[in-house]
Order: structure tokens, then C-alpha cells, then sequence
């Protein structure tokens, strides 16, 4: 953990939202990112602990509400929950730390996180038509509730976004879902992964790895932009995911 010079626990949303209003404090819930951070900073952390924001369940409108400070251990668990949706939080994050990190913690962690871009598991919050609710921490409007959609938050995510406290999402659960993936070994996070989602509403196709961020592509013509590394070129990464999207849209077809 970075050497924080305070530590705040709030007890209310509004409080936790009066905290982060000033310079240098950030919130604190599973501490996978913070506690990574060894290095000297004069940061404040707000801990989310005791805002009650851990609950799953099914809300009104049929869609499935899933708090911030749930974990992935928690997601994983849960009954509720779609099971490629499941599926993926296993596989995102070793046992000792599903029980630590999580939800809120990993969409709001941004491209400086280490597998951000590759995450399978937002590309399937993508598919499942995910909805943030957020609640504005900075200026007139603080404490202003508002609802994101995830693949507008992970194309905007960064310093210059607006400031918010990520609270919950609402997902879709029904529908019938498929996943491809490659990776050096099964244990490793994918290099690229395609996950598919249909219903009769039609089919959501959504590729991590070959973008800045997971993003929501048409399976026919997928606007592609892969980064070019160690771990695969960007070449590499295009075929790939044409590859991958149409094993993908077979699977839902079949």
C-alpha cells in the first residue's frame, strides 16, 4: 500500500462522496491496485467497507444488480449470476485475490492496470449490456446519482473523466452465451478473447486484447486495433480475433 498520510472511514454514501470531494484522497475497497503501490505518495484513503455496497440481486425491470464492493470471489458464487459471467470472474484473478478485488474496483482501475485491456471479464459485462451507477464526487453537482454505460466508461476512462463513485451495475442475465480465448498457457490471462452473447434481440460480440480496452465490435467487420507487443503483434492479434469472433458467432448460431 501506498504510505498514505490519513485514512477515513465513512459510514453513508454522502459522507464517503464529501471525502472524495477533496484533492488526493481515493477510495479504497478491495486494495488489490492500492495495495500494490509501494511507493511514497500523500494520498488519503476513504474506505468503502461499511457503505454496504456488496449486494446481488434481481431488480424490478427483470436486469441483475450487482454493488461495487462485491467481490469476484462473491460473483463467482453467486447463483444469480449468468454463468459465463461466473466463469470469467474465476478466471480473472487467482483464488487469494477473487476474495479481495472487486467489481468496482476492477472497471474503475483504468489502462495504467496491468491486464486491463485484455480483461475477458469486462469484455462479458460488455455483452451482458452493462449499466454503471455512479454518484458525481467533485463540484455543484456532487452527490448527483447518474447511470454509464460500461463501454462508454472504459472508452472515456482516465484522469479527464468526469469524477465518480462507481456503486453498483445492472447486467442483463438471460441469453445464450460462448467464449474463445488463446493464451501462451490455459492459467494465463487470454492475449485476445472473444466473448459472445445472444437473445432475441439479436447477438453482442465483445473482444478484449485487441484494443486500448474490451470493446463491443460487429461480428462482420470488426474495427479492430490491436497494440503490438511482447505478448503478440498487432497483426497477430487481428487475425486472431476474426478467428475467434466467428468460432464465437458459430457456437451462438448453433
Amino acid at each position: 500500500m501506498p504510505l498514505a498520510v490519513a485514512y477515513h472511514r465513512p459510514a453513508t454514501i454522502a459522507e464517503a462522496i464529501a471525502l472524495l470531494g477533496e484533492t488526493n484522497r481515493v477510495p479504497l475497497a478491495g486494495g488489490t491496485v492500492l495495495n500494490a503501490d509501494r511507493t511514497l505518495s500523500d494520498l488519503e484513503l476513504v474506505d468503502l467497507q461499511d457503505l454496504g455496497l456488496g449486494e446481488i440481486a434481481l431488480v424490478d425491470d427483470g436486469r441483475l444488480r450487482i454493488g461495487a464492493t462485491a467481490t469476484l470471489d462473491d460473483i463467482c458464487r453467486s447463483d444469480l449470476m449468468p454463468q459465463g459471467i461466473r466463469d470469467r470472474a474465476r478466471a480473472e484473478s487467482p483464488s487469494t485475490m477473487r476474495t479481495l478485488a472487486t467489481l468496482g474496483g476492477r472497471i474503475a482501475s483504468g489502462p495504467s492496470r496491468t491486464g486491463w485491456a485484455e480483461s475477458a471479464f469486462l469484455a462479458a459485462l460488455l455483452a451482458h449490456d452493462t449499466v454503471l451507477e455512479l454518484v458525481k464526487v467533485e463540484g455543484d453537482t456532487a452527490g448527483t446519482e447518474k447511470t454509464c454505460r460500461l463501454d462508454k466508461h472504459l472508452s472515456h476512462a482516465g484522469p479527464d473523466g468526469d469524477p465518480s463513485l462507481i456503486t453498483a451495475i445492472t447486467i442483463e442475465s438471460n441469453g445464450k452465451t460462448a467464449f474463445q480465448s488463446t493464451a501462451r498457457t490455459p492459467a494465463d490471462t487470454p492475449i485476445v478473447a472473444v466473448y459472445g452473447r445472444k437473445t432475441d434481440d439479436g447477438m453482442t460480440i465483445a473482444v478484449s486484447g485487441a484494443s486500448a480496452y474490451p470493446i463491443v465490435v460487429d461480428p462482420d467487420n470488426p474495427d479492430l486495433d490491436p497494440p503490438n507487443d511482447f505478448r503478440g503483434s498487432a497483426q497477430y492479434r487481428k487475425d486472431v480475433s476474426k478467428t475467434l469472433i466467428e468460432r464465437v458467432v458459430t457456437e451462438l448460431n448453433d
